[in-house]
């Protein structure tokens, strides 16, 4: 019964030393079984002296609000959780008009395969860039 209460206790110790393991690399900034999701935002939504303003947020996080001027870029990165409903969901805004438009930046079911995702904001809706240069493709989606 002694041999049976160490293998088991030895597990245990084994166990616990993985989680601790698991736990620190997650507070390094690395992900536990997912890979972290990279977020590009550029702003194409006319010309030099047209500024995007945007908030991006998730249930958990808020970005807080960001200015961007014409082909600037903001980047952001996160973990997706295990469930794989990740959301973040932005509003944006230029133009001095007062209207803003609204998207789901990252949606778990759409983008698990996209680790850099990266958007152009126009006019029209944003634009996922698919593929690297020199073939670059964009798909585009309307605002909601």
């Amino acid at each position: 019964m002694t041999t049976m209460s160490s293998k088991k206790s030895m597990f245990i110790v084994v166990g616990v030393l993985l989680l601790s393991m698991c736990f620190m690399e997650m507070g390094a900034g690395a992900c536990f079984l997912k890979s972290k999701a990279r977020i590009h935002i550029i702003n194409n939504v006319g010309r030099p002296g047209v500024n995007l303003s945007f908030r991006c947020k998730s249930k958990d996080s808020d970005l807080g609000s960001h200015v961007l001027g014409y082909r600037a870029s903001f980047s952001f990165h996160f973990c997706p959780n295990m469930l794989g409903t990740t959301l973040f969901f932005c509003s944006f805004a230029w133009g001095g008009g007062g209207q803003s438009h609204w998207f789901d930046i990252y949606e778990a079911k759409r983008d698990q395969n996209c680790g850099d995702c990266t958007w152009n904001i126009t006019p029209t809706g944003p634009c996922l860039v698919t593929s690297s240069a020199p073939l670059k493709r964009q798909l585009c989606y309307p605002w909601k």
